[in-house]
């Protein structure tokens, strides 16, 4: 099986994942929206490395590169006393699915083909009296 992007073929599927799959994914779900800011200052003193993906609602999501990533049982240890010290719904600590690296490459071929840099320039227009 290969994945194809734009007519492209980007490779096999375990080339992809040997590529492109060197994450864990770690998903939190908090009780509250409240919670988020809180429980993302303790990720990050955890994993130091950690890109925050989304934060949809109560849901967060963060890319934690394999190699800076700690040992799982110390990973693991660590992720519970956080569950218990905020009252965690529940986590997900795993390694980036195929789908994960599928829409990553998606995304990025996307990007890369409508040529979607940042415009951070603005046309500032001075309001004339009387204007609405």
């Amino acid at each position: 099986m290969l994945i194809f992007c734009f007519g492209r073929c980007l490779g096999s599927i375990q080339y992809l994942k040997s590529k492109f799959g060197k994450n864990y994914l770690l998903q939190i779900k908090v009780k509250g929206v409240e919670q988020g800011d809180l429980v993302n200052t303790q990720i990050l003193k955890m994993f130091p490395q950690a890109a925050r993906q989304e934060r949809i609602s109560t849901l967060l999501a963060y890319k934690i590169p394999m190699e800076n990533a700690l040992p799982l049982s110390k990973a693991f240890s660590m992720l519970e006393k956080a569950k218990q010290l905020f009252n965690l719904e529940e986590y997900s600590f795993s390694l980036n699915t195929l789908e994960q690296v599928f829409l990553e490459l998606c995304i990025e071929q996307e990007r890369d083909y409508f040529d979607l840099a940042p415009n951070t320039t603005f046309d500032w227009k001075k309001l004339q009296e009387g204007d609405p």
